[in-house]
């Protein structure tokens, strides 16, 4: 072995071993999705003339703590906006007097905990028919 070849021998040695102390490194965890399961309407519940509209999920916190879900809407295609903020350990919502009109309502929501963001639920169509 020439002196050449050990040298890059030994820079090659020495490289893998230094590769081999380094811890791996973790991606941080992600946040559950929260998973929508029924969106309903109810006309004249609590004002004459509007519809209310009910949300209900479930959501997994797995190691994350209790904060908040935000509750995404989309207006007749108008664009996602923030429609409320609950505590995350919450299962459904009542938004009262949510329309006078009928609409499509498309709702999604997601977990927040100061600057941990979780990635937003499933997709639920309401479609909120003419008062009956």
């Amino acid at each position: 072995m020439t002196r050449g070849q050990r040298r890059s021998w030994l820079a090659t040695f020495l490289q893998d071993r230094r590769r081999s102390r380094q811890q791996p490194v973790t991606p941080p965890a992600v946040p559950n999705a929260p998973v929508l399961l029924t969106g309903t309407y109810q006309w004249n519940r609590t004002t004459p003339g509007y519809a209310d509209v009910m949300l209900t999920w479930s959501f997994d916190h797995g190691s994350f703590p209790v904060a908040s879900l935000e509750i995404w809407a989309n207006v007749n295609t108008t664009g996602y906006q923030q429609l409320a903020t609950v505590p995350s350990n919450t299962t459904s919502i009542i938004s009262p007097n949510a329309t006078p009109v009928p609409i499509f309502v498309r709702v999604k929501s997601r977990y927040r905990n100061g600057s941990t963001v979780g990635p937003f639920s499933n997709e639920l169509l309401i479609y909120i028919q003419a008062q009956p």
